[in-house]
């Protein structure tokens, strides 16, 4: 039996391409969920293949908090690098050369797959980006920054060491280092970052905590 009003249709919808059934709009959801499922299992993989870096930075002339959170903004803007995570800001006795104004100093963790030798090569670039001047050994200087730890490797090459051999006998780098990650095991010295830190015995002459970690968002 029929009435005034025509049979009924199953609703349609209609997008830029024109009219499109139920069945292509919940396939086209399902695509969109598969894509998502891809992109994050493709940025797991990228992840497992990154190194975990750790690098120091010091400054200890002009704005020093400046210089320094500078730095590590340099490093993150390339696509290779990301920050994992940053330490609390010391402020520390200078090494080496003692008549010059103290240091301020951090330790960072970067994932990268950058090799070791095109880390480095970012981190002298940053440098030189920063007005950093050699003019001697252990002088003062705008920024410094070096490449602790490389992963699991030990590396030596015409321009580069890892681990950094300085690591072990030096406060301003294992105060902030045991700080955010004490147990990592630095290759070839048969210690953690803690441990070698508890050989050195009190620190707090030379080294003081003096702020949290840099926001790298803030001027």
């Amino acid at each position: 039996m029929t009435g005034g009003r025509g049979p009924r249709h199953a609703p349609r919808f209609v997008g830029a391409a024109g009219p499109r059934g139920l069945g292509e709009a919940a396939g086209d959801r399902k695509g969109a969920r598969c894509s998502d499922r891809t992109l994050l299992a493709e940025e797991e993989v990228s992840r497992q293949l990154m190194t975990r870096a750790w690098i120091g930075a010091g400054s200890n002339e002009g704005d020093r908090l400046g210089f320094v959170k500078r730095g590590l903004k340099l490093l993150v803007d390339d696509p290779a690098i990301e920050l994992a995570t940053v330490s609390s800001l010391y402020d520390t006795a200078p090494y080496g050369v003692e008549d010059q104004p103290r240091f301020l100093n951090l330790v960072a963790g970067l994932d990268t797959d950058l090799p070791a030798e095109s880390l480095l090569a970012r981190l002298l670039e940053a440098e030189d980006r920063c007005g950093r001047v050699r003019r001697e050994r252990w002088g003062p200087r705008t920024l410094d920054l070096d490449l602790l730890v490389y992963g699991d490797e030990m590396l030596t090459t015409d321009v580069l060491t890892v681990p950094h051999p300085g690591i072990v006998e030096r406060a301003f780098v294992l105060v902030p280092f045991a700080e955010v990650a004490p147990d990592v095991a630095v290759p070839g010295a048969g210690a953690t970052v803690s441990e070698l830190l508890e050989r050195l015995g009190d620190t707090s002459d030379v080294v003081t905590r003096i702020g949290d970690a840099p926001n790298l968002e803030t001027s």
